[in-house]
């Protein structure tokens, strides 16, 4: 179950950081620098994205696999999932009449537990859960 599951946990608070080091950086550009608003979001969103891959690849799943190849694998889920969440809040709001900001509570929380899942397991597959000893 995901909520006895520490690094699901640890997930969430390392989304959490990198959510304040995406929009951190979104508005030094925007607002101090005064960069275009595209390329400030691009800037921001691939800030959050590396340091999401760093944090949980070296403190929540301690992996030990190819730095490379996790990171190809990592952006590759991050777009599944995406591409998850975009489904979800369309068929919310356009199929089923949703109020759009529910929808996108509702689809971020698909996303989050789809690229959870996927960095888990198919990203980091070296990680092994740390079960308490039954002594």
């Amino acid at each position: 179950m995901l909520l006895r599951d520490h690094t699901f946990l640890k997930y969430c608070l390392i989304g959490a950081v990198n959510t304040v080091s995406c929009f951190s950086v979104v508005y030094v550009l925007l607002d101090i620098y005064r960069v275009d608003y595209l390329l400030s979001n691009v800037a921001g969103y691939a800030t959050g994205l590396l340091v999401s891959f760093i944090l949980n690849k070296y403190r929540n799943f301690r992996s030990k696999g190819h730095l490379g190849k996790e990171f190809v694998l990592f952006l590759l889920s991050f777009g599944v999932a995406y591409a998850a969440n975009l489904a979800a809040l369309v068929f919310l709001v356009e199929m089923l009449r949703f109020d759009a900001f529910f929808s996108q509570v509702l689809s971020g929380a698909f996303y989050t537990v789809i690229f959870y899942t996927l960095t888990k397991h198919f990203v980091f597959q070296g990680y092994k859960e740390q079960m308490p000893s039954s002594s």
